[in-house]
């Protein structure tokens, strides 16, 4: 069995940070940014081949990973080639997985964020602090603080998973179908039978897709004082 890693979210900012666009430089300085740290600890057997293996599993979750641009040190690169067959790292020891993990999990929100939104462009950096150590520090363009809040949670979750030997399979993928609808149109209440004949699934897996986002703290969900139907009711929250 594979090791699962322990990942906590330590902390969330959401702002201009300037001095992040001296290391990376396509972002731009008075973007806002997603700014959270990261405590990784991961103790793969081989940590090349692992990373290897979450980044085919993210591209064969879709397509877009493979379209990435990646400008960290080359023995970091992720998703080189883009065609679901991502050679192992030619890296010499040692080779830092827990470091590797937290810079997919940046790539894994911009393209969460990018699939919602239909941003055409959305830059980060993933930096590795001193002390304490198995600290990670992400910062990530993102136009909604809510949302980019969202995704980094699901990045978190579904990328524990996918580490452990789990699929990144259809479900996610409505997932993010549902918070894309849910984020053209925030005030709209959204129901499994709405979701459901929108994306053109089943109520059950809408439902699934909607508890997954309100767990994730981007939806709300509601109960109506009248409702026959035990439907349950959901709207983007208000952070």
């Amino acid at each position: 069995m594979k090791p699962t890693p322990q990942i906590r979210i330590v902390r969330v900012q959401y702002g201009p940070f300037p001095a992040a666009a001296t290391l990376n430089v396509k972002m731009a300085p008075d973007r806002p940014l997603l700014y959270s740290t990261l405590e990784i600890c991961w103790k793969a057997p081989d940590p090349t081949a692992a990373v290897s293996h979450l980044e085919q599993a993210l591209l064969r979750f879709s397509s877009t990973f493979g379209k990435h641009e990646c400008r960290g040190p080359r023995v970091y690169h992720v998703l080189l080639g883009g065609d679901g067959h991502h050679p192992v790292h030619p890296v010499a020891p040692p080779f830092e997985g827990a470091l590797a993990l937290a810079h997919i999990i940046e790539h894994a929100v911009i393209d969460f964020l990018c699939t919602v939104t239909d941003e055409k462009r959305c830059s980060g950096v993933t930096a590795a602090l001193r002390d304490p150590p198995c600290r990670f520090d992400l910062m990530i363009e993102c136009p909604d603080f809510h949302l980019g809040r969202c995704c980094l949670a699901l990045a978190v979750a579904w990328l524990s998973s996918a580490a452990g030997g789990q699929d990144l399979g259809p479900e996610k993928q409505k997932t993010l179908a549902a918070a894309r609808l849910a984020y053209s149109q925030p005030g709209r209440p959204l129901t499994p039978p709405v979701v459901a004949r929108t994306l053109g699934c089943s109520e059950r897996q809408a439902e699934r897709a909607l508890f997954e986002l309100r767990d994730a703290g981007y939806l709300d969900e509601f109960s109506c004082t009248i409702n026959l139907s035990g439907v349950p009711e959901f709207r983007v929250g208000a952070g």
